[in-house]
């Protein structure tokens, strides 16, 4: 009994210590600072959810409702709603989307959403209710701690509404949850019973008595949420787009029958369906199809578009399938051109099974697609049937302008534009079709666009954070973030990373970016600094990552020089934002490294018997022969003494520009903006002008810009939608000479008879327009900001 007695005294005791000890302890400055910022109404709230555990036992793939009334006196002047959730929630009020979060982050530092909510809400009774989604599974975007919950407070003049043990919960097994991801990326697909669906949920007359209280509650800063942090950029933006056309319908014989199916893309392969091409307007009335046949219509959007599909059915008896197949391109015979046997390949779609009457349903998830290929079957009588798209996406407001008498060049810039507004969502993503993924390599492209399109700098600077906030042990980020892809680790986007501290300050003459994430830059450098071969003094190819550098076939393994370049590029850069900035200690580490790498350069890589430089050392330890584009543009970048840039000029450049020589490694779509932007600041804007109309031509005339020329890959990827920015930049003939925009050089280039260009920066707009005059001479306005 004394030893019971004894060993209960030492553990109150170690109790009593920890607890002391978590009560004096202070939260790392960072994070102090993230606490300070979160609301007080949202500390009261507590994360709640259906599960007795938190949440942590079988939530794979599960939708969770949950509803709170509130009854106002008056309609309320202010309202605000303080939200998140881990993963994702939508929140309506009083039957209305008002928005969709949180933003992609951390869960030591998760993100909540702040959205003003005053002109939903009405004197009387007023519903919150939420839809509520945990996948439970990594994804390109997203990294589970098994957790599953939300958290909210509503703020509604002085009186807040919390998520505690008085809100309505509902699991919502309507949703089956044994579905197959749409993509080696992404989360699972919906299909949805919905003769099980609670029918009006989201209303305030709907019962919701029989609804259970959550099991779960726990503080808003429990782990493995740390702390909390404003979600930083605006609330994504939700519109109607028009209806789709429908360009073919035909039927086939069913597969099977079975409502639950893991993917229901394999329909694609077992059922062959016969189209005949047609123009109608939707919707459609959907003939009853006979016994084992279904009923098939493809519909065309015009172009491609993101949002989450709406089901809209009237006339059901219930148990009619609807299968949705959703792609980029369908082929000859109206098939869908996406291969879903390949990871890498989407299959987005849904199923829903029909209840009886007339209904609306959307679905969850938000795609990027143009074609829809919606199949019927059980269909015993007709129906009717639309498909309509809610836009979803950041609200980017368009300042830049950009409008000539040249309508091809037009084009260009209205497909590139649009597709920087595709893939701008919670973040810059390669492409919202297959895998909605922050690439950094990508992200620095977008970014130049967004500067031209907008001035927005939120999206580019959030990115950069959580860049940095996931990383190797030996220092490197990885190539997205966040994100499940341990093969996704790019040496070189590393230090593309690093690069867009530079462009950061750059842009807007604040050294922000690099004091706040300095430390993740030094990790980059000392990775490099452990990989580099001390006797050539150039880093190393490393096997255990994938070095991309470019989709082409230029060197990676030995000694690439491509990389040596990009981590001379990086070092220089820092060194010059340090200078600039009064770091001069930090200014003086970055350029003495610089300094040596661009001597090993010199060194090993500069052929001086024609002052053009190499792509490498070879793993044998000989130096390679080829001299790529890639490498005599980074050699102009980085001031490589010796380098004969005429002679780079004369026979690789101009020649790749303007189309009269084939290259071996020559640069992709994505890479080219490195050539085409220096060719143009170094007066070459004819020639980089032309290169973009005859290459870029098959893009304007698809509506937005492809992952590589083919058009085989992703037809809605960002990188190679540069001419957002180049374009204005050529003809406008304006080149940035200092950071924040306080210097910069106008001479236009009337390649056309007629332009109005609007280049914002944070000096106020750019203004440069021009007519052709009948003698041929051009009457010129230029307008610049006051300095």
């Amino acid at each position: 009994m004394k030893k019971i007695i004894t060993l209960l005294l030492i553990f109150c005791n170690i109790f009593a210590f920890y607890c002391n000890a978590d009560s004096k302890s202070k939260l790392p400055k960072a994070f102090a600072e993230n606490d300070a910022q979160i609301p007080a109404p949202l500390k009261q709230a507590k994360w709640i959810s259906l599960s007795g555990d938190g949440g942590l036992y079988d939530n794979t793939n599960t939708f969770t409702l949950y509803r709170k009334k509130v009854d106002l006196a008056n309609q309320p002047k202010n309202a605000t709603a303080y939200i998140t959730a881990d993963q994702s929630y939508v929140l309506y009020v009083n039957g209305e989307l008002v928005s969709r979060g949180p933003a992609r982050g951390f869960q030591r530092s998760w993100p909540y959403d702040e959205v003003d909510i005053a002109k939903y809400l009405k004197k009387g009774t007023n519903i919150f209710a939420i839809r509520h989604y945990c996948g439970n599974r990594h994804t390109f975007g997203y990294l589970t701690q098994g957790f599953s919950g939300v958290l909210f407070a509503f703020d509604i003049d002085g009186k807040v509404i919390l998520s505690n043990n008085k809100t309505k919960c509902f699991v919502q097994d309507s949703c089956d949850r044994d579905t197959s991801p749409v993509s080696v990326q992404l989360n699972n697909r919906e299909h949805i019973d919905l003769r099980k669906e609670p029918i009006g949920w989201k209303n305030v007359d709907f019962d919701d008595s029989q609804w259970k209280a959550p099991k779960n509650l726990r503080k808003y800063n429990v782990m493995p949420f740390f702390t909390l942090e404003p979600r930083g950029i605006p609330m994504l933006e939700f519109k109607m787009l028009p209806e789709p056309t429908l360009i073919a319908e035909g039927k086939g014989k069913v597969s099977t029958m079975q409502e639950r199916i893991y993917n229901n893309w394999i329909l694609t392969d077992s059922e062959n369906s016969t189209h005949t091409p047609v123009e109608k307007q939707m919707p459609v009335v959907v003939k009853a199809s006979g016994e084992g046949e279904y009923v098939s219509y493809v519909l065309d959007f015009g172009k491609i578009v993101v949002g989450s599909p709406i089901l809209e059915i009237e006339g059901a008896k219930g148990g009619e399938i609807i299968d949705a197949f959703l792609d980029e391109q369908v082929d000859s015979s109206f098939k869908p051109k996406g291969d879903y046997k390949k990871s890498s390949h989407p299959a987005f779609g849904f199923r829903a099974i029909c209840r009886k009457g007339n209904f609306t349903h959307e679905f969850y998830n938000y795609y990027a697609f143009r074609y829809a290929i919606i199949r019927v079957r059980n269909n015993s009588a007709d129906i009717k049937l639309n498909l309509k798209v809610r836009w979803t996406a950041y609200p980017m407001q368009i300042n830049g302008i950009f409008n000539t008498s040249n309508e091809l060049a037009n084009k260009i810039w209205q497909a590139s534009a649009y597709t920087q507004r595709l893939c701008t969502l919670d973040a810059y993503v390669d492409t919202p079709w297959r895998e909605q993924a922050q690439w950094w390599g990508d992200a620095r492209v977008q970014a130049w666009n967004t500067f031209f399109l907008s001035g927005d700098t939120r999206v580019f600077e959030r990115g950069i954070r959580i860049i940095s906030m996931q990383t190797t042990p030996n220092g490197l980020t990885y190539g997205h973030a966040p994100t499940k892809a341990h093969h996704c680790i790019l040496p070189d986007f590393s230090l593309v990373w690093i690069a867009t501290l530079w462009d950061y300050y750059w842009q807007t003459g604040s050294n922000k970016m690099y004091l706040n994430h300095k430390g993740v830059a030094d990790g980059i450098i000392n990775y490099f600094e452990n990989i580099t071969d001390q006797k050539t003094g150039l880093p190393m190819y490393d096997e255990r990552y994938w070095l991309f550098l470019d989709w082409t076939k230029i060197q990676k393994q030995g000694q690439p020089g491509l990389l040596a370049m990009w981590y001379l590029y990086s070092l220089q850069r820092l060194s010059v934002l340090c200078e600039e900035t009064g770091l001069t200690q930090d200014a003086s580490i970055y350029k003495t490294k610089a300094d040596k790498l661009k001597k090993s350069i010199e060194t090993q890589l500069l052929d001086k018997s024609d002052g053009l430089l190499c792509d490498g050392i070879l793993p044998d330890g000989k130096r390679s022969s080829e001299k790529s584009i890639q490498m005599q543009i980074f050699a102009r970048m980085t001031n490589i003494e010796g380098f004969n840039y005429d002679k780079a000029k004369t026979d690789l450049i101009l020649p790749y520009l303007r189309g009269q020589k084939d290259f071996k490694s020559a640069p992709s779509s994505y890479w080219v903006v490195y050539v085409l932007k220096q060719m143009h600041e170094d007066g070459y804007s004819k020639e980089v002008y032309n290169f973009i109309m005859t290459r870029w031509a098959e893009m304007a005339q698809w509506g937005s810009t492809y992952e590589n020329y083919a058009g085989n890959g992703s037809r809605s990827h960002a990188w190679s939608a540069h001419p957002a920015f180049l374009l204005p930049q050529i003809l406008g003939g304006i080149v940035q000479t200092s950071a924040g925009w306080k210097n910069f050089k106008v001479d236009p280039n009337t390649f056309v008879d007629e332009a109005q260009i609007v280049y914002p920066t944070p000096q106020g707009n750019i203004k440069v327009s021009w007519k052709k005059n009948d003698d041929g001479s051009f009457q010129k306005n230029i307008s610049t900001p006051k300095k």
